[in-house]
């Protein structure tokens, strides 16, 4: 006699492969349609650390300015390149000390390793007891680049956080001669500014989420300028050296599409302490030099507007109608 369920099938059923198919083309599927999205997330993710990290740096660098009088530690006048060696005294030891800094301008001539092997930057600077954290110094996305000849900052200070002096005019009791930084216009080569001091903190950056293809990570004599030495662009502007590294591509408002086409914004860090993203109006490519690429848009009408708008924002006056 068989038993109680000797004729039964088993009760569990199979998936066919049909069915199977058809599950992993449904799961292929939202995949692609998800991606996307997180990849986006993750880019705005990285994008709000950023201004998080330079709000940060700036704050401190704010509270560092109330312990000495309102005065930030922007020594460097970004007057002569680090050839001139009476510059050395100068040089702004906010990133690293005097040391650490001399070495790194001495590895960033063609050919040196930078940074040199011993040098502690940013942990020797004047900001680490004030902020304590190393990746506070640079972008994320600055992080994430695997050959660069530094991956240690790439956060500088405008050129404008020291008082403009137009050409022909007279320097004040102990500053050094003026000298004239481009169209003939003068240098940042005056007293540092505070906040107290500037006509429109909102409007005048501090701190530049900066290009680290020009000059940050490249060094002195690869065509880099003359801005890392002092840890600030080098001339009157911040065209060509913000970063393209967050939000959306954004058009120009200056030439054509294919002269100028549409990239990526750089976080700008300004004195009243907010940041915002900010499109830099004549980006530079990875290596301008190298590939010959045209810097056509480079015009006068867009460094005199960059150029007003920063004179304003820190005198309140403009150098050609002398109401400085």
């Amino acid at each position: 006699m068989r038993g109680l369920g000797a004729g039964r099938r088993d009760g569990r059923s199979a998936f066919t492969l049909i069915e199977l198919l058809v599950v992993v083309a449904i799961i292929a599927l939202l995949i692609s349609i998800l991606l996307p999205s997180l990849s986006k997330a993750r880019e705005q993710a990285r994008s709000t650390l950023c201004a998080s990290r330079l709000s940060q740096l700036t704050k401190g660098l704010m509270i560092y300015s109330d312990d000495y009088n309102e005065v930030p530690p922007f020594t460097s006048r970004a007057i002569h390149g680090p050839e001139h060696e009476d510059e050395f005294d100068k040089i702004e030891e906010w990133l690293g000390s005097l040391e650490d800094m001399q070495a790194i301008i001495s590895a960033t001539n063609p050919g040196g390793d930078y940074p040199a092997a011993d040098v502690e930057v940013p942990r020797s600077g004047l900001m680490f007891n004030y902020v304590r954290f190393e990746n506070l110094y640079k972008c994320p996305e600055f992080e994430r680049q695997a050959a660069l000849r530094q991956n240690v900052f790439n956060y500088t200070r405008a050129v404008w956080c020291r008082k403009f002096r137009p050409s022909g005019g007279q320097a004040e009791a102990g500053e050094p001669e003026i000298v004239d930084r481009g169209f003939g216009l003068g240098d940042c080569g005056g007293r540092i500014m505070t906040s107290s001091s500037v006509k429109s903190p909102a409007a005048l950056p501090m701190m530049l989420d900066e290009s680290w293809q020009y000059h940050v990570a490249e060094g002195w004599g690869t065509g880099s300028g003359d801005g890392s030495w002092i840890c600030a662009d080098p001339i009157f502007d911040i065209i060509s050296e913000m970063g393209q590294y967050h939000g959306a591509k954004v058009r120009t408002a200056h030439g054509t599409e294919a002269e100028n086409p549409p990239v990526k914004s750089a976080s700008i860090a300004y004195y009243d302490g907010h940041v915002a993203l900010r499109r830099d109006p004549v980006p530079r490519g990875p290596s301008d030099s190298a590939s010959g690429r045209s810097l056509a848009m480079w015009t006068w009408q867009v460094y005199r507007e960059m150029f007003e708008e920063l004179a304003f924002a820190q005198l309140g006056g403009s150098p050609w109608t002398g109401t400085f």
